[in-house]
């Protein structure tokens, strides 16, 4: 079985349809290879042009997806059954679902019986709400669509204040994270008695108020590999829901938009970039 997601994690980089296409032919299909895909930012696509391996390899895929990334659901404690044409499911927790195709039907129901003796159910009223996301599918196709739009502006300023101030960071094309590389500091660091990147995180967090995790060990990074998990999501969800629906689809963020309305996120990355300056000025002062 290869476990798949539909993003390079933890960069956010999504995988081109050249890309799975040529998976799925040249290894998948070839050597029948079990796919588990966990799609659950699937929807968070900015484009929302997402390609699942689903669709070109169908008889050998598991789609492993729920709403608490997606729908803002994260926490959430739910059995979510999901029923599609031609496909089995089996509940998940966290609002998660599991699609798999007629011919593991078997594995399904082993995979079922083995849950069961982990959960049972969760409360109705958050059944209900679960229920009504996916009885109401243009309301909930508005709001991603809202969303996606909110998370590409945040990352898109995220990711151009990095770079101004020479951090390596790819820009996410779906999701709510970035991968950092403070390689750029590396020489100054060491003037501070920094070498690792959890000692990097440690002084930010004890200097500067910013918590980020260390790309090693979590992300299996060498442990002096000065990468971070950077999440950009630090803000009022509801005020700039409010102020996009406001908007309208039909009208583009204004340029402010960040900083009026997901000020936690733009405060905390100025900061960061600001310490970014005055660190890089150690190494030319000496």
């Amino acid at each position: 079985m290869i476990y798949e997601f539909f993003c390079c994690m933890p960069t956010r980089k999504l995988f081109t349809l050249f890309s799975v296409v040529f998976i799925c032919s040249s290894c998948f299909m070839k050597h029948n290879i079990l796919v588990l895909a966990d799609e659950i930012y699937a929807r968070l696509h900015f484009q929302n042009d997402h390609k699942s391996i689903a669709k070109y390899y169908p008889e050998g895929t598991i789609l492993s997806s729920g709403i608490s990334k997606w729908a803002s659901a994260g926490g959430w404690r739910v059995l979510e059954y999901v029923r599609q044409r031609g496909t089995y499911s089996t509940p998940a927790m966290k609002l998660g679902y599991s699609l798999y195709p007629k011919r593991l039907a078997a594995l399904r129901k082993a995979v079922a019986s083995a849950a069961s003796h982990t959960y049972s159910c969760a409360p109705a009223p958050v059944q209900y709400a679960a229920l009504w996301l996916f009885t109401h599918d243009e309301e909930s196709a508005e709001y991603m669509a809202h969303t996606r739009r909110i998370l590409a502006a945040v990352a898109q300023y995220c990711h151009r204040k990095l770079e101004d101030v020479g951090v390596k960071v790819c820009s996410p094309t779906g999701g709510f994270y970035m991968f950092p590389d403070f390689e750029v500091l590396r020489d100054s660091l060491k003037q501070m008695g920094i070498e690792t990147c959890h000692q990097m995180c440690k002084h930010l967090l004890d200097e500067k108020g910013i918590a980020l995790m260390s790309g090693g060990p979590a992300f299996l990074r060498p442990d002096d590999e000065l990468t971070v998990r950077f999440c950009f999501i630090d803000f009022i969800g509801t005020h700039a829901l409010d102020e996009s629906q406001k908007l309208g689809l039909n009208r583009p963020l204004p340029d402010d938009f960040v900083k009026d309305y997901c000020n936690s996120m733009y405060l905390a990355v100025n900061c960061l970039t600001s310490w970014v300056e005055e660190t890089k000025k150690l190494i030319i002062s000496k």
